[in-house]
C-alpha cells in the first residue's frame, strides 16, 4: 500500500512547486502510520513554523521532497506496526503470564521469557536513531503554512512572515526581511490608489511591464504570467534573474491592478526561482484592500 501511494503521488506531480501530489501523499501515509503519524506531523509543523519565521524559507513540492516525506512516514509506520507494536504484545503478554497462578499441568510448560531476555533487535540502537532521523528529516521537509503578521501599508493589508524586519520606505511602501540590515532575502512591498495621481497606470500587460517590470527587459531571462483573481483584479507576475555568475540572484515581483488601486510585490533571493515564485506567491494570496 505504501508503495502505491509513492507511485501515485510522483505520477500525480505535475512539476509546479505547490503540487497537489504532497497533498495526497500526506493523506495516504498518514493513514497507513496512523496513530504515530500524527505526532510526526504535528512536530514537523512546528519546527516547519519556526524555520519559516526566522528565515522565510520552506521546502517546495518536488520529487526528492516526495520521497523523503514517503520515507519518513514509511520509517514511523515500519516501527510502529513491525517493532514497537509487537514489542508491546509481548511486553504485555509476559506480564499476563508472569500475574496468573501457577495450575499443575501434566505437560512441562516452558517458563515466559523476561523483557530483558528478548532479541535486542525488537529495541535496538538503530531503531532509535531511525526515529531521531525520520523526525529530524520530517521536521526540515514538510512544508506547512507558517505563521504570519499582517502589515498595513496605506488601506491595503499584506501577511509578512512572523519576526521579519521591516522598514518603511515612505508613504505607501515598505521592505522587510529576516536580517537587520535587509539583506536577502528581501521582500518590497509599494501601494497606491486610484486617487493619487501617481496611480494613473491601466490594468493592460504591456503598460504594466513598461512601468513595474522595465528590469525584465531582457525577455530571454525572465518569465512573464497573466491572471484573473476571484475578485476580479487582474495579477501580473515576472520571475528571473539578475547579475551574474556567483553574483546571480533571483528576483519575484507581482503586481495586482484592480479599480481600487494598484499593489506591487516583489522578492529578492539567493535560493532557486520555483522556490522564489512560491515564497512570493503565498505572500501574494494574502494581499486584501481595507475600507
Amino acid at each position: 500500500m505504501a508503495l502505491l501511494v509513492l507511485l501515485a503521488s510522483i505520477v500525480t506531480y505535475d512539476g509546479k512547486p505547490n503540487s497537489d501530489a504532497e497533498v495526497l501523499l500526506a493523506y495516504g501515509m498518514l493513514g497507513l502510520s496512523f496513530p504515530s503519524s500524527l505526532v510526526v506531523a504535528a512536530t514537523a509543523s512546528m519546527v516547519g513554523q519556526a524555520v519559516y519565521s526566522q528565515t522565510g524559507h520552506f521546502l517546495t513540492t518536488s520529487y526528492t521532497l516526495i520521497i523523503a516525506t514517503w520515507f519518513v512516514f514509511f520509517a514511523v509506520g515500519y516501527l510502529q506496526w513491525f517493532v514497537l507494536l509487537p514489542w508491546l504484545w509481548r511486553k504485555w503478554k509476559a506480564k499476563r503470564s508472569a500475574s496468573a497462578p501457577i495450575k499443575p499441568a501434566r505437560r512441562h510448560i516452558r517458563p515466559v521469557p523476561r523483557i530483558d531476555d528478548l532479541p535486542p533487535q525488537s529495541m535496538s540502537r538503530s531503531h532509535c536513531m531511525r526515529v531521531v532521523r525520520a523526525l529530524l528529516l520530517c521536521g526540515l521537509s514538510w512544508n506547512l503554512a507558517a505563521c504570519a503578521a499582517q502589515t498595513a501599508v496605506g488601506r491595503l493589508v499584506v501577511d509578512v512572515p512572523h519576526k521579519w524586519h521591516i522598514k518603511n520606505e515612505g508613504p505607501g511602501s515598505f521592505t522587510a526581511s529576516p536580517k537587520d540590515d535587509m539583506g536577502l532575502p528581501v521582500l518590497n512591498v509599494q501601494t497606491c490608489e486610484r486617487t493619487e495621481s501617481r496611480c494613473a497606470t491601466p490594468c493592460e500587460a504591456d503598460k504594466i511591464r513598461a512601468n513595474f517590470f522595465y528590469f525584465a527587459a531582457d525577455a530571454g531571462r525572465f518569465e512573464f504570467t497573466e491572471r484573473q483573481r476571484s475578485d476580479g483584479s487582474m495579477e501580473y507576475g515576472v520571475s528571473g534573474t539578475v547579475g551574474e555568475q556567483d553574483g546571480v540572484t533571483q528576483i519575484a515581483s507581482n503586481v495586482i491592478c484592480s479599480e481600487r488601486g494598484i499593489a506591487f510585490l516583489s522578492l529578492m533571493s539567493k535560493e532557486p526561482r520555483e522556490a522564489v515564485k512560491c515564497q512570493l506567491e503565498l505572500t501574494v494570496s494574502t494581499v486584501r484592500w481595507g475600507r
